[in-house]
């Protein structure tokens, strides 16, 4: 479809999600604009399947808000001021991201809302947390959905046509664990990693400074192994902050454990930091007491009965 659009994107903290179409943007009478081409190159994302494309057309001499437009991922027309300009482009079909800022193209950033530790599991938890785990003061927030990203600040028109090379910016921490003993005698698990940046500015890609908890799956792949993954904008750049991955088991008996490992030098070794890979060995889980009038787990409000315990890794 082809229509009008002019919004003010600073009238709100969070841009909602908007369909794929081509919106081209008539001028004002007191702005001066330039009908130019959209194009986008996936190849630096292959992978990439958006539904459709923000884009944020900042005006440079106005320094006014911006001009936003939604686009097919193939592109299309937009009206840009006349003059120099910035731009910021990312998919709109996201639904955990809030995105903040964005009347400031240097300020812009993207965010989840806050969650709760044991997300990772198939069914709610309304219990405590284990308060004796490491990082337990830090905020659990949300796995942000996958985000394609292109930045410019210098906007350059070739002929009337401009072209948009996103890349993706969502890492992806996968975690295998073996050796695990006892765990037929599981009702129930998940997990989470520490340490992990809890938003990121869109310009340039950067991670912000608080250290955050992103909670995850955790499924049984073989009698002695589990395996699950979670996205997150990666670690926070900090040297002195550490990444550590958190199991938390459920007995049918109604006990519940917690393992933590420190995988801070698997996480900012790893080869590649979009696809993240941590693997963790030895875990030997109590057998459960079939006496016990827990039963199944114990979902449901409890006091903080948790039994945590650290396992070092060996390099």
């Amino acid at each position: 479809m082809r229509g009008i659009v002019y919004i003010l994107a600073g009238l709100a903290t969070a841009v909602a999600s908007c369909g794929p179409c081509d919106k081209h943007c008539q001028c004002t009478p007191d702005v001066p604009m330039h009908d130019i081409e959209v194009l986008y190159d996936w190849s630096q994302a292959p992978h990439a399947e958006p539904e459709g494309m923000a884009v944020f057309i900042y005006d440079v001499e106005a320094e006014d808000m911006p001009w936003r437009y939604d686009l097919r991922p193939t592109g299309g027309h937009i009206d840009a001021p006349q003059g120099p300009a910035r731009a910021i482009t990312y998919n709109n079909d996201t639904r955990s991201l809030n995105f903040g800022n964005t009347d400031n193209f240097f300020a812009c950033k993207a965010y989840t809302h806050e969650g709760n530790l044991f997300d990772g599991l198939t069914e709610a938890w309304y219990g405590p947390e284990p308060k004796s785990r490491a990082d337990a003061e830090q905020r659990v927030l949300a796995q942000p959905d996958p985000l394609w990203l292109y930045t410019t600040e210098a906007l350059v028109v070739n002929d009337a046509t401009t072209l948009f090379r996103p890349t993706a910016v969502v890492a992806r921490y996968s975690y295998t664990v073996t050796g695990i003993t006892g765990l037929e005698g599981v009702a129930r698990m998940c997990a989470a990693v520490t340490g992990l940046a809890g938003e990121i500015y869109l310009v340039g890609a950067v991670k912000g400074d608080e250290a955050v908890t992103v909670p995850g799956a955790l499924r049984t792949t073989g009698s002695t192994s589990a395996a699950g993954a979670l996205h997150t904008w990666g670690y926070v750049d900090d040297p002195q902050s550490g990444c550590r991955l958190q199991l938390f088991f459920w007995l049918t008996d109604g006990k519940k454990y917690c393992y933590d490992f420190d995988v801070t030098r698997q996480v900012r070794e790893a080869p590649d930091p979009l696809d993240v890979k941590i693997t963790v060995n030895g875990i030997d889980l109590p057998e459960p007491d079939s006496s016990d009038p827990g039963g199944e787990g114990g979902i449901g409000v409890d006091v903080d009965n948790w039994e945590t315990i650290e396992i070092e890794l060996s390099n």
